[in-house]
């Protein structure tokens, strides 16, 4: 978390350094989903027989109902349509990658999130193009064989390395030495933090107003997602509705930027910049939340 943070900062201070960074900022997303899904304990894909009710109404609610209340509720509030767009293309997004490790880390149903979120992240070629067409009307200014092609990159090649990487045991054996491949990570998270804040500041300081409505929006937008999937789920115990909150609540909006591009207008983009601060606070509010119900001692992030 501080790291990220540290790189947000760190971007907004040296616009010219976000610049240089930002058109390597693709190569970064891909190294960083291939370390996740490298790291990942894929044991827990093996039971997605064993709760496909569970895992399929978790996916409807992520996927279809979430975006279909974002929406309802943008158009109910008579929100601008450009905060509405980046809020739907929020909604519409897969879970984030990280929410896996973080429900391990909790003791919470790890297997669980990562069947929701693998399954999300592969549907994204086709839940993307049909949400945004039938929830905001209009079509990516993507060709549809770029469009598959980009997501082809940005979701199959890293689960492809990581494939690749698990099966030799010298690399599997490096995995495992968490110092140094937290290190890694680290570093390319701070890349992709400092490169995503390109045009930001500008932005920020010429329209101030803006900027914190944006702001407003993805914190409430992000407590919103994570306080209503967990009482949505709630009557199925208090470490499955959490595990679902954690899930459902934090969005992959750059993995949704890269793959989109500038398709959907540069508003997006600022709200993807934004939205990174919701998405690195919550998981420790909820930490300290369930750490609170469940009386024990979780190790800090």
């Amino acid at each position: 978390m501080p790291i990220s943070s540290a790189g947000i900062l760190a971007g907004l201070i040296m616009p010219d350094l976000a610049a240089i960074l930002r058109p390597v900022m693709e190569v970064f997303v891909v190294l960083l989903m291939t370390l996740a899904y490298s790291r990942l304990d894929w044991s827990g894909i093996r039971t997605i027989s064993g709760k496909p009710l569970l895992t399929t109404m978790i996916l409807l609610w992520v996927l279809a109902a979430v975006p279909g209340l974002s929406a309802v509720a943008g158009w109910a509030l008579a929100l601008p349509s450009v905060l509405l767009t980046a809020i739907i293309l929020n909604a519409i997004a897969p879970p984030i990658t990280s929410s896996v490790p973080f429900c391990q880390l909790l003791g919470l149903d790890a297997a669980l999130a990562l069947r929701v979120t693998l399954i999300a992240t592969l549907l994204m070629p086709i839940t993307v193009p049909a949400s945004i067409l039938l929830l905001l009307g209009v079509t990516i200014d993507l060709d549809p064989v770029e469009f598959a092609l980009r997501a082809a990159v940005f979701v199959g090649l890293p689960l492809a390395l990581s494939w690749l990487i698990r099966r030799s045991p010298r690399l599997t054996t490096w995995l495992s030495r968490s110092t140094e491949v937290d290190g890694i990570t680290a570093f390319i998270l701070m890349i992709i933090a400092i490169a995503i804040m390109d045009g930001v500041t500008d932005r920020i300081l010429a329209e101030p107003a803006e900027a914190l409505t944006i702001l407003a929006a993805a914190f409430g937008v992000s407590i919103l997602f994570h306080g209503l999937s967990g009482l949505v789920f709630w009557r199925l115990g208090e470490r499955t509705a959490i595990s679902i909150a954690l899930t459902s609540g934090s969005r992959n909006l750059v993995l949704m930027l890269v793959i989109i591009g500038d398709a959907m207008g540069p508003a997006f983009g600022l709200y993807v910049a934004l939205g990174q601060v919701p998405i690195y606070l919550m998981p420790a509010i909820i930490q300290t939340i369930w750490r609170g119900r469940v009386g024990r001692t979780v190790p800090r992030a």
